[in-house]
């Protein structure tokens, strides 16, 4: 049984970066990107096509779909399933910010307002993602509604958490990638890497959000707050039982040289690279 990985990736949470790492290890050609919003069913029906040819060579995908859609794949691969998490008010300012970079934003909306009236981006949006909601609403589209956003719904996250193969938190990067690459057998130069980053410069600091602001986006994330906090634990423990400080200086060291020296050099080619994705992914 052949594996597939999955990369559940919870917007906002340095995934670029990793879909980078992601074309290094397997090629193009065998990353099948499934995260254009609105396009999720017609793509998931595309990469149950691709799966179901027997010579199809695909070794990830790459979906915002949400946590659970591997059940709905084909039978004969062993789905194996990651992702990372990130602190929910950051993940949330960083969503609006690159809502309004990208046009999909009015410039004068304030953050309050995209908080309030936008809950599948800032509401919870890491426990509706691993609770199974957000499956629920890209594949089948029901809507959410606050009546969701339970404590149930936070304990089927955590359990979900437990469930992956690997799951990494986007404030220790370097740490997670470790744990991806004992997880899943990955060369270390394959995983050299310098970030990209998607995120238009915001007009503050984080830091800088007024004290009402952050308390909504507190509100609005209670529950990802707790499950966050359960995960950064967890993280935590994984790594001391790993003993990963001496490789991560090394990775770094050796990361920083790769961001200077190599990089430079290659950088056309990902570019390039980049602007064939959607050919190259389907």
């Amino acid at each position: 049984m052949r594996d597939l990985l999955i990369f559940e990736h919870i917007p906002k949470t340095a995934g670029t970066t990793l879909h980078a790492i992601l074309w290094r290890l397997y090629g193009g050609r065998r990353v099948f990107f499934a995260t254009d919003p609105g396009t999720h069913p017609a793509r998931v029906a595309a990469l149950h096509t691709r799966l179901a040819d027997p010579a199809n060579r695909l070794r990830a995908v790459v979906a915002h779909t949400g946590y659970g859609f591997h059940e709905r794949l084909p039978a004969g691969y062993r789905y194996r399933s990651f992702t990372l998490l990130r602190d929910p008010v950051e993940r949330t300012v960083s969503h609006y910010h690159y809502q309004i970079q990208r046009g999909k934003l009015d410039a004068a909306t304030s953050l309050e307002r995209f908080v309030r009236e936008d809950p599948s981006r800032s509401c919870n949006v890491q426990t509706a993602f691993l609770g199974g909601l957000e499956v629920r609403r890209t594949l089948d589209g029901i809507p959410l509604s606050a009546d969701l956003y339970t404590e149930a719904l936070l304990q089927r996250a955590r359990a979900a958490l437990q469930r992956l193969d690997a799951f990494g938190i986007t404030e220790r990067f370097d740490e997670s990638l470790l744990g991806f690459r004992d997880a899943f057998g990955w060369p270390l130069a394959r995983i050299l890497y310098v970030r990209q980053r998607v995120g238009v410069r915001r007009r503050s600091a984080p830091d800088a959000l007024s004290e009402a602001e952050r308390r909504l986006v507190e509100q609005y994330n209670a529950l990802d707050l707790e499950l966050y906090a359960h995960a950064r634990a967890l993280f935590a423990e994984r790594v001391a039982a790993r003993g990963t400080r001496p490789r991560l200086t090394t990775f770094q060291h050796v990361n920083r040289l790769y961001g200077r020296i190599v990089y430079p050099t290659t950088r056309p080619l990902v570019r390039t690279a980049r602007a064939l994705k959607g050919h190259l992914g389907s």
